[in-house]
């Protein structure tokens, strides 16, 4: 059985706190950094959050965001890499 986003909201929804609770904790344990794309090896960056297959550390554009770089600014870099599909990387780091 195949269940719709909409449906899927409906259900969670429903639930008491207890049972969301359980809920987001089955859900946080299936995601890992590497499943969205970041990684961090205590050998890069002193294990600091990094784009997976890349030297391209997350505080660096948490930094450029906070400067006020614009997605587009930060897109570049995503494209002069060719790591992941530009908006695909923008994603994952709005995500993290």
């Amino acid at each position: 059985m195949t269940m719709t986003l909409k449906e899927l909201e409906a259900q969670l929804l429903s639930l008491n706190p207890t049972q969301k609770a359980e809920a987001i904790r089955i859900l946080t344990q299936t995601l890992s950094n590497k499943s969205l794309g970041i990684t961090k090896t205590p050998e890069v960056f002193g294990g600091d959050a990094r784009i997976v297959n890349t030297r391209l550390p997350v505080w660096l554009f948490v930094s450029l965001r906070r400067q006020g770089a614009a997605d587009t600014s930060l897109l570049m870099a995503f494209t002069l890499k060719k790591t992941f599909p530009p908006q695909q990387g923008l994603n994952l780091l709005h995500t993290y």
